[in-house]
């Protein structure tokens, strides 16, 4: 479904609700659904490691599931082997010394490149015309969000008695949608352990983290998002 094919099936349930309004649950339904299921996925390119130890998280990261060293020649380093690795803490991703455990000063000389792989909410919608960036086979999950949750706190006509409409909150609906949302969350986690599966990766979802075994080379096919 597109952004406008959404707008339009939402706008026809709930005629008197504005496009900013409309376009604002969209939003809220699509950020959910990026941080229940982290289908949404980048890698980022950390600069200037020669003079920093530390770095803010680019805007709209859910979560770094895996920090990727490489040599000069783009070879896969051990952070074991360069007693290093890494943790976050208010907003920043932050290595230190694994012997020591405190933070380090430098990074080591061995470091070339370092490479985050993380998950991230999705563009915000600013008009019906934006493009969404969930895949196009769960953007039904944007609609069943939205539904859900307008259907929950807005009275809606569901019958007639004494001639007169009868208009309450349709849990039925509240249900029904709810129930879809659940199925499109459990679907993209599938999907993602799926696409995991193939580069030997595997999800633990009850900490939805994700583990990364160590490449052989770094992918020069891949252009990094920059953590200035």
């Amino acid at each position: 479904m597109t952004t406008l094919q959404i707008y339009e099936s939402i706008k026809q349930i709930f005629p008197s609700l504005l496009e900013p309004q409309i376009i604002a649950e969209m939003n809220n339904a699509q950020d959910k659904f990026a941080r229940r299921t982290h289908i949404l996925r980048a890698v980022g390119d950390l600069k200037t490691i020669n003079t920093k130890v530390s770095w803010d998280l680019v805007s709209g990261c859910i979560e770094v599931y895996e920090v990727e060293l490489y040599d000069s020649d783009g070879k896969t380093l051990n952070k074991v082997d360069e007693n290093i690795d890494w943790f976050i803490d208010d907003g920043k991703i932050i290595f230190y010394d694994t012997d020591s455990d405190a933070q380090i000063t430098t990074i080591p000389t061995s470091i070339s490149y370092i490479w985050v792989r993380y998950s991230h909410l999705p563009t915000a919608l600013a008009t019906v015309a934006t493009a969404l960036t969930i895949d196009s086979q769960f953007t039904e999950a944007v609609l069943a969000g939205a539904l859900e949750t307008l259907y929950g706190r807005t009275p809606v006509p569901i019958g007639i008695a004494d001639g007169q409409p009868i208009v309450a909150v349709n849990f039925q609906a509240v249900k029904y949608w709810a129930n879809k949302y659940r199925e499109l969350v459990l679907d993209a986690k599938r999907w993602i352990n799926s696409l995991d599966s193939t580069e030997d990766r595997v999800i633990n979802y009850d900490h939805a983290g994700l583990y990364v075994l160590p490449q052989e080379a770094k992918d020069t096919n891949i252009t990094g998002v920059v953590w200035a």
